[in-house]
């Protein structure tokens, strides 16, 4: 009997991991009765490339040129496509692809025709009634054209297709475009989908069934957006068996997949009240909602003991701050051996760090996209320069890697900005540097993109790549497309002197790819505070503090106004003593270690950059500090 539901993951989803999406609706399927399997068919492109290929393609290369749905698109729309030689022009001068990346993209279009004969040869379609795509990222093209294969072969087969791709008017205009697609869903399915389902398996109307996108005729309908899950703990666990089961077919094991997805929340609590300028997440559902804690725990174990994973990655747009005071502090004690990632935000305590690191929380992306206040200030994101910087420190004293990126080109900066930045990249060459940079973009729900013309950005359209990729006027472009690109309306132009900036980043990459672990740290010996500098630029290779010096290096280990620090000085001044430096003494001391690369200042800030380590390095020779303004300027060595 034709009972069965098969749900669908194309390339170039990543192998190394089962998607959640599905995996939570092949879990709900069943839990009403309804039998449901998932063929993840991106294994088997990773399988015929080589798992190291596929993931440089799905994972590495710039995703700005959609290289994944190139390949599907010129297979599927052939000579009705703009010219394949016209998208090769196109991304080589404007994402500096080089020859080599250009000829693998051509390789793996070798390989689209016979994979979606395979895909086609090697499914018993006689089991299922209904065929479900999901599409994020680069998947578009590839589900179309199996969906289309499909029902060109199977025309009494039900198409469904949802994910991030079909989002509000991109999935309508899917729907619209491609008449085999039945139905497409939009917003949070977690509901609706098994709903749909079991109405329209025996036979029920559907039409009110909300977030569908159905056909009246040869009219798309949406039935308007669902509402958004309101109790997470009321979901389900996802179900990953037919991931890795289908993965021990292959070659991937031996390479890549080690990881699973978990959901502990939905929304952003940041964006409900400052919805970052350049964000396009939480299209249609900001309000922040998370999993109790006890649920939250008992989900990740469950995953731990069913699936042979040594990493488990969170989906979550932010952590739940509520998290640090039962989650972290039981994952710790639990000592799971286990590396999970979570996105955060930047203005994290050392402490709450230090227990990420303790609880496993190896990885985090903390929403750092700039070192400059203005920047900031103008992408609404709450944090200052040197919280972005110390969080980076902690990271790196307490075994936590952050992800971060480097964005440029927001309305209203300007060059001086990133002069003025310089010299706190250059202080920090000793840390992590970004992953990635580049110029910011309109992605579709981003307050950039609903309100070009307020940040003084115009003639907002769909990136040209697009021309590329769909056969379409851009009437239907605009609908589709998730990235848009723009001028700005006072003629600013990033590309004229951002160039500094982006050769100090690769210098940065260079000296960090290097192997390099500690090149600032500082350790207390014989009384005194002694840091060392083997950083390339280092302007003083070490030096010594002591006394109330060495108290407020200490003091600054977490950004410090200056009223703050001299109000340290008052508290820790003991009786009897010489009188405790005067505030002009002080900012000497401090702005005499941010010239020599030691400490950080952002406007009356002050931030100290060595990593504490160990062993103590040896202090028998070491001089004291000396620098402008030092009472004892003229009668100490200078370094």
């Amino acid at each position: 009997m034709k009972d069965a539901v098969l749900l669908i993951n194309m390339p170039f989803s990543g192998a190394d991991r089962p998607q959640i999406g599905i995996g939570l609706l092949q879990t709900a399927l069943k839990s009403r009765g309804i039998p449901c399997e998932t063929r993840y068919f991106n294994l088997v492109m990773a399988d015929w490339l080589g798992p190291e290929f596929y993931q440089w393609f799905s994972g590495e290369l710039d995703h700005t040129i959609f290289a994944g749905e190139w390949v599907f698109a010129h297979h599927f729309f052939g000579d009705a496509l703009v010219d394949g030689e016209g998208y090769f022009r196109h991304i080589r001068e404007n994402n500096r692809v080089s020859e080599e990346d250009v000829e693998r993209i051509r390789y793996v279009r070798r390989f689209v025709g016979r994979f979606l004969e395979y895909c086609l040869k090697s499914v018993d379609w006689d089991r299922y009634w209904m065929v479900g795509f999901t599409s994020t990222f680069e998947q578009n093209l590839a589900s179309l054209a199996l969906a289309h294969a499909v029902k060109t072969r199977y025309p009494d087969k039900v198409i469904v297709m949802g994910g991030a791709n079909c989002e509000a008017p991109m999935g309508e205009a899917l729907h619209r475009c491609f008449p085999f697609l039945d139905y497409v869903f939009t917003g949070e399915a977690d509901h609706s989908f098994p709903e749909f389902v079991e109405r329209l398996r025996r036979g029920r109307p559907v039409a009110d069934v909300r977030g569908l996108v159905y056909r009246d005729g040869r009219r798309s309908v949406f039935t308007g957006h669902p509402e958004p899950v309101k109790e997470m703990d009321s979901l389900p666990y996802p179900d990953y068996d037919d991931f890795f089961e289908q993965i021990e077919q292959t070659s991937v094991p031996r390479h890549i997949a080690q990881m699973v997805q978990v959901e502990t929340s939905r929304g952003c609590w940041w964006g409900a009240k400052h919805h970052c300028t350049f964000c396009g997440l939480n299209a249609l559902s900001m309000s922040f909602r998370a999993k109790s804690q006890p649920r939250a725990l008992e989900e990740i174990l469950h995953l731990v003991a069913r699936y042979p994973v040594s990493q488990i990655a969170a989906v979550d747009n932010i952590m739940d701050v509520h998290y640090f005071k039962e989650l972290l502090p039981e994952l710790k004690r639990r000592k799971l051996r286990l590396q999970l990632f979570y996105e955060v935000k930047a203005n994290m305590s050392k402490e709450q760090v230090k227990l990420l690191g303790e609880a496993g929380v190896k990885m985090i992306q903390p929403g750092i996209e700039s070192l400059h206040q203005k920047m900031l200030t103008l992408m609404r994101k709450g944090v200052s320069p040197l919280q972005n910087v110390q969080l980076i420190k902690w990271c790196q004293q307490f075994g936590v890697t952050p992800s971060w990126n480097l964005l440029y080109g927001f309305p209203g900066e300007s060059a001086q900005d990133y002069e003025e930045m310089m010299p706190l990249i250059e202080s920090m060459l000793h840390l992590a540097p970004p992953d990635g940079y580049g110029p910011i973009r309109l992605d579709r729900f981003s307050p950039y993109f609903m309100d070009p013309a307020s940040f003084g950005l115009v003639n907002a359209r769909p990136m040209k790549v697009y021309r590329y990729l769909y056969p379409f006027p851009e009437s239907d472009l605009a609908e589709i497309a998730y990235f848009y690109q723009y001028e700005h309306g006072d003629g600013l132009d990033p590309n004229e002197y951002i160039g500094p900036v982006i050769d100090k980043l690769h210098e940065w990459r260079g000296i960090r790819d290097g192997g390099a672990s500690e090149l600032l740290y500082s350790a207390a010996a014989d009384g005194a505070l002694v840091i060392e500098d083997t950083r390339p630029n280092a302007l003083a290779r070490r030096t010594t503090l002591r006394g109330w010096q060495s108290d407020l290096y200490d003091f600054c280990d977490q950004a410090r106004s200056m009223s703050s620090i001299l109000r340290r000085l008052s508290e820790s001044h003991a009786p009897g003593a010489d009188p405790p430096p005067s505030e002009a003494e002080a900012r000497a001391f401090l702005d005499h270690l941010v010239s020599i690369r030691l400490m950080a200042r952002d406007r009356d800030q002050y931030l100290s950059l060595a990593i504490p380590a160990r062993p103590a390095p040896q202090v028998a020779a070491a001089l004291p500090l000396v620098y402008p303004g030092h009472p004892s300027r003229e009668a100490a060595a200078a370094y």
